[in-house]
């Protein structure tokens, strides 16, 4: 299917779709969204291969070694926040693999 041709709603749909193919995706933002971090997203790595295997034909988790989360917390910028972050349990995101919490809080934050 060409996606990119299509209108943006169906686009979004399309990618969904694919998206939750993933099992291991679907269990880290289901148990992602508990973890009350601000501001936080997915970083796009996971996502982009495993829009990238399906459309090559190989197993969506096929080549993804960990699943970032990105967040964002302007109310505490110290590294020792950030490190208190990054320690909380990987399985909790997910039963196996390397999973990452980091802030982006240092790097050049878009105007909200």
């Amino acid at each position: 299917m060409d996606y990119g041709r299509l209108p943006l709603d169906e686009q979004l749909a399309g990618l969904r779709a694919l998206l939750t193919r993933n099992p291991t995706l679907v269990e880290v933002l289901t148990r992602a969204a508990v973890l009350a971090l601000p501001d936080w997203y997915l970083v796009a790595g996971c996502l982009y291969q495993t829009v990238w295997n399906i459309v090559t034909g190989q197993p969506p988790e096929s080549g993804i070694l960990d699943h970032d989360l990105a967040y964002f917390d302007g109310s505490e910028l110290s590294w020792a926040a950030e490190d208190a972050r990054r320690l909380l349990p990987a399985t909790r995101l997910c039963r196996g693999g390397d999973r990452h919490i980091r802030g982006h809080h240092r790097l050049p934050w878009p105007a909200r």
